[in-house]
């Protein structure tokens, strides 16, 4: 019986529960292969951090962004890359963007002013 992406996303959760990031990567891709979804792309970034792979976990965050630009954790997160590699005005205008719809978002308010 073939399963659907919720299934393998499911089994990638419980993976994470116990801290087999390895495994958890593993079905992610599997359910992204079958239906992807920017919260998959956003937990395999997490994962790939988790196992320091930053290229990877870079690449997933900006994909989960180009899915759901609107999802203010996908959005601060995607913003702390472009920090590191020096994207400073790009990462402050997502960050005021995602304040201009939320502003009482703590971690974007917080980005922005270690950033300023």
């Amino acid at each position: 019986m073939e399963q659907d992406s919720r299934y393998y996303y499911g089994l990638a959760l419980e993976s994470l529960d116990n801290n087999k990031y390895e495994k958890a990567l593993e079905y992610f891709v599997k359910s992204n292969n079958i239906e992807s979804h920017f919260k998959t792309y956003e937990r395999m970034c997490y994962c790939y951090k988790k196992l320091n792979k930053m290229v990877e976990a870079r690449e997933c965050i900006e994909n989960a962004y180009k899915m759901n630009g609107n999802n203010d954790k996908v959005a601060v997160e995607y913003a702390e890359f472009l920090i590191q590699e020096g994207r400073i005005e790009l990462a402050k205008n997502l960050l005021i963007n995602i304040l201009q719809r939320n502003n009482s978002y703590g971690p974007a308010n917080k980005l922005l002013a270690d950033i300023k």
